[in-house]
């Protein structure tokens, strides 16, 4: 399966480096290709406002979220573009490890979705169709992060990315055909290292820590008619461990969520939602501000300009 649910992440320590450099280079390489605002915005609820601007910002596990099922879309394209280069290869070595990593693939599921966890922004500031889906409707907030330095910050854990979210099918086939590529051309590299006795052991330890680093790129490929969202996804990864997670209880579920040690956010601003209470809200938000010593140079408050959500 893509990712481990549970277990530590075996790898040596030098190749366990090398991934994350590569996950940090495309995640680059896609925010450049692809273009990323100055600022991302990330709608909520007046709770979570009250936690980011404590510099707690919540990223869900992949598989509690309503599009979990999405990410089985980013695993079902890397595995068509595995079994293309499977049935080219030649018989030997690396056609057998290809077969396992397409076996591996196709036991991925809901039910054991990798030890994966997202926060969704987008550069729509003040959009009506994300006050209505994500803003709660009536009282909540947009909160606009400077992207640059949030990405740096997310990279710094070791254990996390910050990308835009790939709609394009032609772009999607361009990073699974790039990712299955790095996914050989490492293995190959790092399988000369080790002695032929313990190498099948190897490859199944070295194939968990890459899809520990690399699962977080399904979590940002979505459908062409969602591009209107224009998202950007903070992809935050316990590789492997659940130490760091804790446990929500929902009315209906049971979901589990992480709290990345981000240090402080690069909050830009606070837009107030519209409807009913959008007046008491400014007021609110002003005076919490005074109570915390935050400066409004520091972090704007703004207000929507849709007067209502219907």
């Amino acid at each position: 399966m893509l990712g481990n649910t549970f277990g530590p992440l075996p790898v040596l320590a030098k190749h366990q480096q090398e991934l994350g450099g590569l996950t940090y280079n495309i995640a680059k390489d896609l925010a450049k290709r692809l273009g990323s605002p100055e600022v991302v915005f990330h709608y909520t609820d007046s709770k979570a406002l009250l936690g980011i601007l404590g510099d707690e910002l919540r990223a869900t596990h992949i598989g509690f979220m309503e599009d979990g099922s999405k990410y089985l879309h980013g695993v079902n394209l890397l595995t068509t573009a595995i079994e293309v280069m499977h049935k080219k290869m030649p018989p030997g070595p690396r056609k057998q490890f290809a077969a396992h990593v397409i076996q591996q693939l196709e036991l991925t599921s809901i039910e054991n979705m990798p030890t994966l966890f997202v926060a969704c922004f987008t550069s729509a500031e003040d959009s009506y169709p994300h006050w209505k889906n994500y803003g709660r409707a009536e009282g909540g907030f947009s909160i606009g992060f400077d992207t640059l330095q949030l990405a740096k910050q997310v990279t710094a854990t070791g254990h996390g990315m910050f990308a835009p979210v790939v709609y394009k099918e032609r772009h999607q086939r361009e990073l699974v055909g790039l990712i299955a590529n790095l996914l050989f051309e490492t293995w190959e590299k790092h399988i000369a290292e080790i002695p032929v006795q313990q190498q099948q052991a190897y490859s199944a330890a070295w194939l968990e820590s890459f899809f520990a680093y690399f699962s977080g790129f399904a979590a940002i490929t979505k459908g062409q008619n969602f591009v209107d969202e224009a998202e950007h996804r903070l992809v935050f990864s316990t590789h492997g461990t659940v130490d760091q997670i804790i446990f929500d209880p929902k009315p209906h579920v049971l979901s589990g969520y992480v709290a990345p040690q981000l240090g402080k956010l690069p909050i830009h601003s606070v837009r107030v939602g519209p409807g009913t209470y959008q007046r008491n809200n400014v007021t609110a938000l002003k005076g919490y501000f005074l109570q915390k010593g935050i400066k409004e140079d520091d972090i704007r408050i703004r207000v929507s300009s849709h007067r209502k959500i219907t």
